[in-house]
């Protein structure tokens, strides 16, 4: 794996009063945040704005906000405030393998980007205003761009886009899935904890022939499709369906039921009915394969540094 030859990059006396300086002009800065500390990850601090910049770009992106339950905002800033904890993870690995972001480079990538902001008439201060920035999450900023982009560009080549589409080739192949679901819905759903034991019940019944999923689906399922014995159709990897029920189905053989999974809609108990293969090549699916091997990259180093980092969560956001 390419790393940085630390050896190429000189001392230099300079880059050392620069980052003192700036590290001056940053700890006047700080004492203007008032994000409040959400989660700590190790020693790094996740705070109460930088988890609302993530809502903000999210809802803003997606023009969703008027649209969200109560159930479906919880979900969401869950969901948000679990990525940024991977995210640290990640960073954390790649220092800690020797493939992040340190020492000289940060100096010399920092004193990069403020000479460009200069440029353009922009100093730092104004800038990481603008931006909603503290100084730490500027730095992480600049660290996660280059070290993960860097990161990952390390295994993008034929030979892994290869083996992942034969570790995973239902997902990229074309392979279809006829499903059928069991479904209470979020607004119904008082205590997650109960509605979930009563679908494991059901699963149970079904699995041991004393209900079919059919009448299961008729008794118990909040969806449309329980007039049509709970079938939704057809579906691929990458459509139509929210991606935690599209794991659990691609996780399935025909035949076979799903534990409860939960996504926006409320809590299912997923069925395969029928697959169909596909017939795509690992080369006509480079794009996708890109992109789940990115996520596979940042699951997996956040799962690896985990093992070894304490993470907080102090409040709700």
């Amino acid at each position: 794996m390419h790393r940085i030859d630390q050896t190429r990059l000189a001392f230099d006396l300079r880059i050392n009063q620069f980052a003192v300086v700036l590290m001056l002009m940053l700890f006047a800065f700080t004492s203007m945040s008032n994000g409040q500390t959400i989660a700590t990850v190790g020693d790094s601090e996740i705070t109460q704005s930088q988890l609302q910049r993530e809502w903000d770009l999210l809802i803003k992106s997606q023009g969703a906000d008027k649209a969200l339950t109560d159930s479906e905002r919880e979900q969401l800033r869950k969901t948000i405030l679990e990525k940024e904890i991977n995210r640290q993870l990640v960073l954390q690995f790649l220092d800690a393998s020797g493939q992040g972001v340190v020492g000289t480079e940060l100096d010399l990538l920092k004193r990069k980007t403020i000479n460009e902001l200069k440029q353009l008439g922009i100093t730092l201060s104004s800038h990481l205003r603008d931006q909603g920035l503290t100084p730490m999450e500027w730095e992480q900023r600049l660290k996660w761009q280059v070290g993960w982009h860097r990161y990952v560009e390390n295994y993008m080549n034929d030979e892994n886009y290869k083996n992942f589409f034969n570790q995973n080739r239902r997902q990229y192949d074309g392979t279809q899935l006829k499903v059928a679901h069991i479904l209470i819905r979020t607004e119904n759903i008082k205590d997650q904890a109960s509605e979930s034991a009563l679908l494991t019940s059901v699963k149970s019944e079904i699995e041991s022939d004393k209900l079919s999923f059919t009448a299961a689906a008729a008794q118990h399922s909040q969806s449309p499709s329980a007039k049509k014995d709970g079938e939704l159709g057809w579906i691929e990897w990458v459509q139509p369906m929210p991606a935690s029920f599209t794991r659990a189905a691609f996780a399935l053989k025909p035949g076979s039921i799903s534990k409860p999974v939960s996504t926006s809609f409320g809590l299912h108990l997923i069925t395969v009915l029928e697959e169909k293969p596909g017939n795509k090549t690992w080369q006509q699916t480079r794009k996708a394969l890109r992109e789940g091997m990115r996520d596979f990259l940042f699951t997996w180093s956040a799962d690896q540094q985990r093992e070894k980092t304490e993470v907080k969560i102090l409040r709700k956001w």
